[in-house]
């Protein structure tokens, strides 16, 4: 995609972080629980301390912050052991399913991260991808499935309201394969799903819940960009493109909400230069490629 495509895309990081980041108490303390280590000298591995990470945003920035499970500052508050920006160059890796290594170059030190548990290390490891706007990794090396950011038969979309939208959240913005995507998609089309979500917008629309309809852009956006064939054919239909222009008039990193439906419905003129049969107009949008779509539609309208 272009480049100020991912720009947009990274201005929205932090909702879709948020429904990633969904876990239990006993469960987020298991999964970033690491341990430290930088590289001295000699070409050895020193441990520097063993905390949780996170990664937080700080005004435009992400960092990856580490405190201490012990040490304590003198105000009482837990002592930070790495507090550093993700890069958006390619300089992580992953290895051995519980490791992230890198050359950090703010700190200008080798540095690792040793997890706990793979599945910590595959969320982190995720995380720094959906910030530097690169695919997700759905599996770890070993070729097994991470249960967390599976998509298959098993997958049950929560029923749609205000208290499941970070779980519909955590789960469109997490496949990353295109059995996946495409597994997802049929779901999401099934059932009336998707009229339900619209159902949904329409109630935090009315209750002015900001938070939750900016929850519900990051949703729609993440469905559109799943680049399911079957799901862009539907979202592009006429009897659903206005409503998808709800959801996307609330981009949370936007000062204010935008008036997408307003512009379409009563500010643009559209004329038609040369008349064309109803059953060729639907044809011809039905068959437009995906790259089109994305390119000329998605990117245009989230930006």
């Amino acid at each position: 995609p272009e480049p100020a495509f991912w720009t947009s895309h990274l201005q929205s990081t932090s909702t879709v972080l948020d429904g990633m980041n969904a876990l239990s108490d006993d469960e987020s303390n298991s999964e970033r629980r690491v341990k430290l280590y930088f590289l001295n000298d000699d070409g050895q591995w020193d441990d520097r301390g063993t905390g949780h990470v996170n990664i937080v945003q700080d005004d435009s920035e992400y960092l990856i912050v580490m405190k201490s499970e012990e040490e304590k500052e003198e105000d009482g508050n837990l002592k930070a052991l790495l507090n550093t920006k993700v890069s958006q160059d390619d300089i992580y890796q992953q290895q051995q399913d519980t490791l992230i290594v890198w050359n950090d170059p703010w700190c200008q030190q080798d540095m690792a991260l040793s997890f706990q548990s793979p599945s910590g290390c595959l969320r982190l490891w995720n995380e720094i991808l959906v910030i530097q706007g690169r695919p997700i990794v759905s599996e770890m090396s070993d070729g097994s499935l991470d249960d967390e950011y599976s998509v298959g038969q098993d997958l049950k979309l929560p029923d749609p309201s205000v208290s499941t939208l970070p779980r519909v959240l955590d789960i469109v913005s997490t496949p990353g394969v295109p059995c996946s995507r495409d597994s997802l998609a049929a779901l999401l089309l099934a059932d009336g799903y998707l009229e339900k979500l619209f159902d949904v917008f329409e109630q935090c629309e009315d209750l002015g819940d900001t938070e939750s309809l900016q929850r519900l852009f990051c949703i729609f956006k993440s469905i559109v960009m799943l680049n399911s064939t079957q799901m862009l054919r539907a979202l592009f239909k006429d009897e659903y493109l206005m409503l998808l222009m709800g959801p996307l008039e609330y981009d949370p990193e936007l000062p204010c909400k935008q008036n997408h439906r307003h512009f379409l419905q009563h500010t643009v003129i559209f004329k038609e230069l040369i008349a064309v049969p109803p059953q060729v107009k639907q044809k011809n949008s039905s068959d437009l490629p995906d790259p089109v779509l994305e390119r000329h539609c998605v990117a245009k309208s989230i930006r």
